[in-house]
């Protein structure tokens, strides 16, 4: 069986003027867990750093993802992406639908892996199937807990919403006392409880779509191409293999007319020509032949042979016969 390779796009974003993220560890378990997965032929991994606004539009267009894994800065109000001096620049909620909705039926899966982008998520599967995001702070131990956990059940073959569940298990078996780096862009005097509780706030939350679109693959893998070529070629075949003679009504299928060619090879001493290979189907036509060669039927000395037997034995064949005695069907059987 062939699979559709589902290509994930990782968007990393840290501003200079941003506090800085622990992005590489994330990244790199995600791609080890695809690897390392049972069924890493199926996907595809690129990844992009100092994001702008205008790469943003053109890494979809021409890296064609399935699924979009953004790591960084986060607003209730949007994403902190890179403008043109590495700054911090806010992309809106508004502008991020609006772009990404335009490819809903490519792409399955938003990944938010930044804070306070629950309300992203939410307005993001009015128009794709399914959106993560996180409710308010995310850690950073949490989100390389969350990816690890979400793409070594997607790499087992698994759907999204179990993906999900057990990268959401992956964060909820941390230690919550420790790693207080986080992926707020305005940081405020929040801090996780001294105890080993995960809080609620901390957990990423799943959007799916109620009536979800039917994703479409742009491209077919080998397989797929060389599946179709050849259900290309049995229609052609198909196609071509019924004739309707002029005395029956009903159409009549050409390979189940044919019969076993034989040939007779000749060789004529007299003249000492080399070895003609002729296909005839009556002893009449032979005449004919011998008579254009101008010889008579002593000189030439005949053996009847299996005509893929003769092939194997000769250089060169010469088929002649009358019209409508059979060199169009050998030659087409041939090249089937």
């Amino acid at each position: 069986m062939s699979f559709k390779k589902r290509t994930i796009l990782i968007l990393v974003a840290n501003p200079q003027n941003t506090s800085s993220l622990d992005l590489l560890p994330e990244i790199r378990n995600l791609k080890e867990a695809i690897q390392r997965s049972n069924h890493k032929e199926r996907f595809d991994i690129k990844w992009e750093v100092a994001v702008q606004e205008k790469d943003l539009r053109r890494h979809i267009l021409d890296i064609k993802p399935n699924i979009i894994h953004f790591c960084g800065h986060g607003t209730k109000q949007g994403l902190i992406f890179h403008d043109e001096a590495q700054k911090s620049h806010l992309l809106s909620n508004e502008f991020i639908v609006d772009l990404f909705k335009e490819f809903k039926n490519r792409l399955e899966c938003v990944i938010l892996n930044a804070c306070e982008t629950e309300t992203l998520a939410e307005l993001l599967v009015n128009h794709l199937n399914y959106a993560v995001g996180m409710k308010l702070e995310v850690k950073d131990k949490a989100a390389i807990a969350f990816s690890e956990g979400f793409y070594d059940t997607l790499g087992a073959g698994e759907f999204i919403e179990k993906a999900f569940n057990i990268g959401k298990n992956a964060v909820l078996g941390l230690d919550a006392s420790g790693n207080p780096t986080g992926r707020k862009a305005i940081y405020d005097d929040y801090h996780l409880p001294e105890n080993d509780t995960i809080p609620d706030h901390l957990i990423p939350a799943l959007k799916s779509n109620p009536n979800p679109t039917e994703i479409k693959s742009l491209w077919l893998t080998p397989t797929e191409e060389k599946e179709a070529i050849e259900q290309l070629l049995t229609a052609i075949d198909n196609s071509h293999n019924k004739i309707k003679l002029f005395h029956s009504s009903e159409e009549i299928t050409l390979k189940d007319q044919y019969i076993p060619i034989q040939v007779t090879l000749e060789r004529r001493y007299k003249d000492k020509l080399e070895n003609i290979g002729s296909y005839a189907e009556a002893e009449a036509e032979l005449r004919k032949i011998y008579a254009l060669k101008g010889s008579s039927e002593e000189e030439i000395k005949k053996t009847q042979e299996d005509w893929n037997k003769a092939k194997e034995k000769q250089d060169y064949i010469i088929v002649l016969a009358d019209p409508g005695m059979g060199k169009s069907t050998l030659l087409r059987m041939e090249v089937c």
